[in-house]
């Protein structure tokens, strides 16, 4: 390997790690800002009446069980939702230009789900 190729080899490795280092700077500079007030027991709003749009979508795994003769049917599936969080929004050029973070779901605001039978 000629002595260009291996400086150039260094440069873009050092670069990489660098940039990692940045995002993972980034990303926890904006967890640590988004979550250091935040209250998953209020309504993520940012006027207390207004409304707020969840969008649900339910996806049908399988069909388990059709019961003729109680008209029933047994489903399995997952509902996927969608809405968005006044509180943990952020303009992405400040943070590296990060435009999403992962979270585990118990540390956000979810909406109340209730089945009914039909």
């Amino acid at each position: 390997m000629s002595s260009q190729f291996k400086a150039i080899l260094l440069f873009l490795s050092i670069a990489a790690v660098e940039r990692s280092v940045l995002s993972e700077s980034h990303e926890k500079q904006l967890v640590d800002r988004l979550f250091k007030n935040y209250n998953p027991m209020v309504r993520p709003v940012e006027d207390p009446n207004e409304r707020l749009n969840v969008s649900i979508d339910m996806f049908l795994e399988s069909l388990k069980e059709v019961n003729q003769k109680d008209s029933t049917i047994t489903i399995s599936g997952w509902l996927g939702m969608m809405w968005k969080d006044y509180y943990l929004s952020w303009n992405p050029a400040d943070y590296g230009n990060l435009t999403f973070i992962l979270s585990p779901s118990e540390k956000i605001w979810r909406p109340d789900v209730a089945f009914n039978s039909v």
